[in-house]
């Protein structure tokens, strides 16, 4: 009997022994779950293996070596232990799924196909599954497909430490870096800006930022700052903190929280504040705001989500922000997605592990198809993606450049902010004779799809740079030789960095100016580019009637003459405008019973041609008086600065009553040029220390942009920028002795058209 009671008796106990080791599993388990939450990875490696040496078999602590082993980088190690957890019959088809992800990232695609076959067996409706059926080709087509489109550099503003997540903000760069530990026990994150010191150039972006200053002392604080967003306006920052409440006090946990901050009248931010959305129980972080300001997306891996750590939204509802609305499965998985950013092509780009990709963190888009609806998320390949961590993109409005982090090989430091920019193929273009010779003088043609005239320079060359899958269709526009167009591709360059095209021109058989009836009134004026004196062909120059005939529409021609004829006595209002120039309006108007011989129109441009360069001063006439500034702006901009007469006093940045007159002016010239937006720069001279000088003279463009849309000029219209000490237009710097009025000329306030559209750059 006691034979027939001991097999019984052995199971129960190993049944208890079993149970009351339990708890003690559990809390090790739970231990190396917040060694992972934390980033502590070897520590967490130390402890999942010490539960495997006692149960080979435990499923939660194999599938935790090898994603801990994934997280270091230690791809082949990860794949041993995914391979001993598969073994286990209770094994879970998302694991099938992780895998498959680490033999893709090593390169073994026909290893990794097998166990995306059996994943997608186990949950055949994952909405992966069409990427899934041939990976060998999709893995050739992520590292081969932008080797030839897409230059990546590294900035040299990188530490030797961990920089990550840029934002853009006014003309640099705002993101989280960790600088110095000799002050700390830990290592933080603080927010930095910079910004580049030549910012595109035709070969690539530059490398040459200037040196970081702290963002703002009232943003850093003693725990770590990173991961910003700011409103379309830049008066408003969202940026991810560590909350104060610690989680667990034998493996400190701070969860994530965002915070936001506004920026006041004198330009200061004020303290921080928790937005609603965040909770103790759990991480929100990584804001993204859409450009519109409206919409705020955010991670976290509060309940309800898909996996780790999903991505969020919420809508701006007066003050506050909605509930927050997950993405859904096409966006999220059961992995972590990241780092949120939504361009103004309505595209959203964040970091996921698990999508496919080529490392740990891929970066990845996805259209926002309206109604809820996201496309299928799209890998962009190497050299965007790598091995490594990828994530966190931004990308300029017009696509021209961006920045992404990685922690790819070679950097400077663990993650480093790496800069992207679209490899350019250089066009060449050239006008020849019909004797095949190079015209010397000016060609005036249109590009399709732009309203504006281009020009070849006075030998008939024209350059540019083109996109590698752009196209350009020039149109002939100089009367003096016969219609013709041209269709020019990047793709003719085949490999090339340099693509030239001729383009040998017709003569028209006549040209004559045009006959008059001797009974009729004639017209006859030109328009003149007041910097240069030069003739502004393809101008529009409007007659408004006053009570008797219709409106008259003419275009100058190649010469900038026009000509009209009446029989008619009228008056009329004269209008004439050209692209890059200031709207001129006549105050006067001009009868037909006395019509000057010809009349002169001189129109005032605001961006330089390409054989222009700024004098000191325009001549002055009544319809504008304004004086060209100094070319003093780093930037690649051919906005002409122009002077506004206004003084302040000492230290101060209100406007004096004796400037009303010059802001009218300014206010008149935006009226009248409704399409054009402009930068009020406000520049002090060395006196006093720099950091003073910058808050004045931030003050001081304020304070005028204030001034303009008091009298109805729209705030997208307008920006205010304070350039302090750092624009001086002569050598009156920290320490030169200088004359009153030397300082004098660095004293001053400026403005210069930066759109000629709204939304469309200069």
């Amino acid at each position: 009997m006691r034979k027939q009671t001991a097999g019984p008796l052995l199971a129960i106990i190993g049944i208890l022994f079993c149970l009351i080791n339990l708890p003690a599993q559990q809390a090790k388990l739970r231990k190396a779950e917040l060694f992972m939450e934390t980033f502590r990875y070897e520590e967490a490696i130390a402890v999942y293996e010490k539960i495997v040496r006692k149960n080979e078999n435990d499923l939660t602590a194999l599938v935790g070596l090898a994603e801990a082993c994934q997280k270091m980088d230690n791809l082949s190690k990860a794949s041993e232990w995914y391979a001993k957890a598969l073994a286990q019959p209770e094994a879970d088809p998302v694991t099938y799924f992780a895998y498959g992800q680490v033999l893709f990232q090593m390169g073994e695609c026909i290893a990794a196909q097998s166990a995306f076959q059996e994943f997608l067996r186990r949950n055949p409706n994952d909405h992966r599954a069409n990427r899934l059926q041939d990976v060998c080709s999709y893995y050739e087509r992520l590292t081969t497909s932008n080797l030839e489109q897409i230059d990546v550099s590294l900035p040299d503003f990188n530490g030797a430490y961990s920089d990550l997540a840029p934002a853009f903000f006014q003309d640099g760069i705002v993101f989280g870096a960790v600088r110095s530990t000799e002050k700390r026990k830990e290592a933080f994150y603080d927010l930095y800006f910079t910004r580049p010191v030549a910012e595109d150039r035709p070969q690539g972006l530059s490398l040459s930022y200037e040196p970081l200053v702290g963002f703002s002392e009232i943003l850093n604080s003693g725990v770590n700052e990173a991961i910003v967003s700011f409103s379309p306006d830049f008066k408003e920052v969202f940026f991810t903190r560590n909350q104060e409440q610690i989680v667990s006090e034998k493996i400190p946990i701070r969860r994530l929280e965002i915070m936001v901050s506004r920026q006041g009248a004198d330009n200061s931010w004020s303290s921080p504040v928790p937005l609603a959305i965040n909770s103790v129980n759990y991480s929100t972080a990584h804001p993204g705001l859409t450009p519109d300001g409206q919409r705020l997306y955010f991670v976290s891996d509060r309940p309800g989500g898909f996996g780790g750590k999903d991505i969020f939204y919420c809508d701006r509802v007066g003050l506050g922000w909605s509930s927050p609305i997950n993405l859904g499965p096409q966006v999220n998985t059961e992995g972590d997605e990241l780092y949120p950013y939504y361009h103004n092509d309505g595209v959203l780009y964040f970091a996921s592990n698990g999508q496919l990709g080529l490392g740990g963190l891929d970066i990845f888009r996805t259209e926002d198809l309206g109604g809820g609806e996201w496309g299928e998320p799209d890998n962009p390949g190497f050299p965007i993606n790598s091995s490594a961590d990828d994530f966190a993109l931004i990308m300029k409005a017009d696509g021209s450049y961006g920045f992404f982090t990685s922690n790819r090989k070679n950097g400077a430091g663990s993650d480093d902010i790496y800069a992207f920019q679209s490899r350019r193929i250089l066009l060449e273009l050239q006008f020849l004779s019909e004797r095949d010779s190079l015209l010397k003088q000016s060609i005036p043609f249109a590009l399709q799809g732009e309203d504006f005239m281009q020009f070849s320079d006075g030998d008939g060359r024209w350059t540019t740079y083109l996109e590698p899958e752009d196209c350009l269709y020039v149109q002939l526009k100089d009367e003096h030789y016969q219609s013709d167009r041209m269709e020019i591709c990047a793709s003719l360059a085949e490999g090339q960095e340099k693509l030239s095209f001729t383009w040998k021109l017709t003569p028209r058989s006549t040209s004559s100016l045009p006959t008059f009836g001797k009974d009729e009134k004639v017209l006859t004026g030109k328009v003149i580019d007041q910097l240069d004196g030069e003739p502004v062909p393809f101008a529009e120059v409007y007659l408004v009637s006053s009570g008797c005939s219709a409106n008259i529409n003419l275009t100058t021609d190649a010469n900038g003459n026009f000509f009209f004829n009446t029989k008619e006595d009228c008056c009329y209002q004269l209008t004439a405008v050209g692209d890059g120039y200031f709207t001129n309006t006549f105050a006067r108007p001009f009868c037909s019973e006395n019509w000057p011989e010809a009349i002169e129109v001189n129109l005032s441009p605001y961006r330089l041609r390409t054989s222009q360069a700024l004098g000191t001063a325009l001549s002055e006439n009544s319809q504008n008086e304004f004086q060209i500034g100094s070319k003093v702006y780093d930037d690649a901009s051919t906005a002409i600065p122009y002077l506004l007469n206004i003084y302040y006093d000492l230290g101060r940045a209100s406007v004096r009553p004796e400037a009303i007159s010059e802001l009218n002016r300014l206010y008149w010239l935006l009226v009248n040029n409704p399409d054009i937006v402009v930068e009020v720069a406000s520049h002090t001279d060395a006196q006093g220390t720099a950091s003073f000088n910058q808050r004045l003279s931030q003050r001081r463009a304020d304070a005028i942009v204030t001034f303009l849309r008091k009298k109805g000029i729209s705030r997208e219209r307008l920006r205010a920028r304070g350039y302090g000490e750092t624009r001086l237009v002569n050598e009156c710097a920290d320490g030169i002795k200088c004359s009153e009025e030397a300082h004098q000329l660095n004293r001053r306030t400026e403005f210069r058209v930066l759109e000629h559209e709204i939304g469309q750059s200069n």
